[in-house]
């Protein structure tokens, strides 16, 4: 399955979900890869520091452009493949759309972020899936979004991430001994998806 982690406004966790859920994919079991499609490189410098510091991550990251996105896609055998993108790039993002089975589009909680993550999703011909990140479970925020989705007939995870620094100090580490924060649930989830749209 190909997953483009996607949104056009920028910091709302594509690097992190990118590669927590090609980890958590690992766990599972299943083989995974990361694509990475940021001209910022975030993903591809997590993993040749990990890599510098004598402890790989347990998945490939390759570096893609608009230009070679799909056809890198295309060859990987994996069964998760996670595609990082840029979030002020339109062409990548169509890219990185066209290539994936299905996208995710990673999203606070505030009105600015639930704004462009709708009209994200609204703009989407692939499948796709809302996944609130960074949340508080007990605030009224989190709570307000997730029935603003619902009540908007938008596809979300039941699996929302935390609010957790663990997760910030896990860049540019291997991975291996992270808390995964409901990123094995979103691998959970995103198999089940896998299925039906096999089906």
């Amino acid at each position: 399955m190909r997953v483009a982690f996607l949104n056009t406004k920028g910091g709302v966790g594509k690097t992190s979900s990118s590669l927590m859920s090609a980890e958590a994919a690992h766990r599972a079991g299943y083989s995974s890869a990361v694509i990475d499609a940021d001209p910022q490189g975030s993903a591809s410098s997590w993993a040749e520091a990990a890599e510098a510091a004598g402890t790989p991550l347990n998945f490939s990251v390759t570096v893609a452009n608009r230009a070679t996105l799909a056809k890198t896609a295309e060859k990987s055998t994996v069964d998760f493949l996670f595609i990082d993108t840029a979030p002020n790039d339109p062409a990548i993002i169509d890219a990185a759309a066209a290539a994936a089975d299905m996208v995710v589009i990673p999203t606070g909680t505030t009105i600015a972020d639930m704004d462009r993550a709708m009209q994200t999703y609204e703009a989407m011909t692939t499948p796709a899936a809302i996944l609130l990140w960074r949340v508080d479970p007990r605030h009224q925020l989190y709570k307000q979004s997730r029935e603003m989705l619902l009540d908007a007939d938008i596809a979300v995870f039941t699996t929302a991430i935390p609010d957790r620094q663990e997760i910030n100090r896990a860049w540019h580490t291997d991975l291996s001994g992270a808390r995964l924060h409901g990123y094995d649930e979103v691998i959970t989830e995103l198999s089940a998806a896998m299925r039906v749209l096999t089906d």
